[in-house]
C-alpha cells in the first residue's frame, strides 16, 4: 500500500505499508549438545513508513526524509557456539527510527551527498523459553543506533579524455552482538568509520581507476562469536573490516 501526494511540482509526500516473511527450516548437521532447536519457524514483519521527497534550487538539490516503524514477530536469530551456527526464533521485536538523504550539484560535474539514519531496534517482549536469552527492551544484534555517509564526486573534461575524482566518509555506530544462550552480559561492538578515495580517467569505452579503501586503516569489528562450547567464554572469534587496500582497475565496455 503506497499512496503519494504532490503538494507542489517539487514536494511529494507518501505513505507506505508493506509486509514480508522469511520461510522456516531445519537446523541440519548441528550437534545435539549445543541446545539448538531441530527446526525454526518463519518470521514476519510489517513496515509502516511516512516520507517526504523534495527538489530545490531548480532541481540542483534534493532532500528526502522518512520515519518508519516495523513490527517483527517470531524473529529468526542466529546463534554460534563452538564455531557452529544455527537459527532459532525469538519473540516480538520493534524497529523504528528515521532516515534522511541529501544531494547537491553546486557546480557542473560536482556532486555532494550525504545520508544518515537513526534506528531503535529492540525486543518488544521476552524471547520464549527454548530460544536464545533475551528480555523485553534488549537491542537487536548488529543494529547501530546511528550510521552516516558523506561524500563528493567530481567529473571533468580532459580533451579527448574525461576524468573523475571522489571519496566518501562512512560511520557505523556501536552495536550489540548476538544474544546469548544463557543469562549473561552481551558483547558490544565499538563504532568505527571508513574513508574511501578514488580517481580515474575515461577514454571511449575504457576506464582506469586508482582507489584507496579504508584509508585510515581502521580496525572495525563487524561480528563476533565464541569459539568454545561455553557461549560466553573466551576465546572469541571476530570478523573485521578489510584493512587499508590500494589498487588500480581497468575496464572496458563492449
Amino acid at each position: 500500500f503506497n499512496p503519494s501526494y504532490k503538494f507542489t511540482d517539487n514536494v511529494m509526500g507518501y505513505v507506505r505499508v508493506a509486509s514480508g516473511f522469511r520461510p522456516g527450516g531445519a537446523n541440519v548437521g548441528v550437534s545435539p549438545g549445543l541446545g539448538a532447536p531441530l527446526t525454526f519457524d518463519p518470521d514476519k514483519l510489517v513496515n509502516y513508513e511516512l516520507g517526504l521527497k523534495t527538489l530545490m534550487l531548480d532541481g540542483r538539490m534534493s532532500l528526502d526524509m522518512d520515519a518508519f516503524h516495523i513490527d517483527w514477530s517470531k524473529v529468526q536469530l542466529t546463534s554460534v557456539i563452538g564455531g557452529i551456527g544455527f537459527l532459532s526464533n525469538g519473540g516480538k521485536a520493534v524497529s523504528q527510527g528515521f532516515e534522511a538523504s541529501w544531494r547537491f550539484h553546486p557546480l557542473r560535474g560536482l556532486t555532494l551527498w550525504s545520508n544518515a539514519s537513526y534506528t531503535d531496534a529492540s525486543l518488544a517482549k521476552d524471547n520464549p523459553t527454548g530460544s536464545v536469552y533475551g528480555l523485553k527492551g534488549n537491542p537487536l544484534p548488529y543494529v547501530p543506533k546511528w550510521s552516516a555517509n558523506l561524500g563528493a564526486d567530481y567529473n571533468f573534461p580532459m580533451g579527448r579524455w574525461s576524468g573523475f575524482v571522489g571519496g566518501n566518509f562512512s560511520y557505523v555506530g556501536r552495536r550489540a552482538g548476538e544474544f546469548n544462550q544463557i543469562p549473561a552480559p552481551r558483547v558490544y561492538l565499538p563504532a568505527y568509520n571508513n574513508i574511501d578515495l578514488y580517481a580515474g580517467m575515461n577514454l571511449g569505452d575504457w576506464t582506469v581507476k586508482v582507489y584507496a579503501k579504508n584509508l585510515a586503516n581502521r580496525h572495525g569489528i563487524t561480528s563476533v562469536w565464541p569459539e568454545t562450547l561455553n557461549p560466553v567464554g573466551s576465546p572469541f572469534n571476530a570478523t573485521v573490516q578489510t584493512p587499508r587496500t590500494i589498487g588500480v582497475t581497468a575496464s572496458v565496455d563492449f
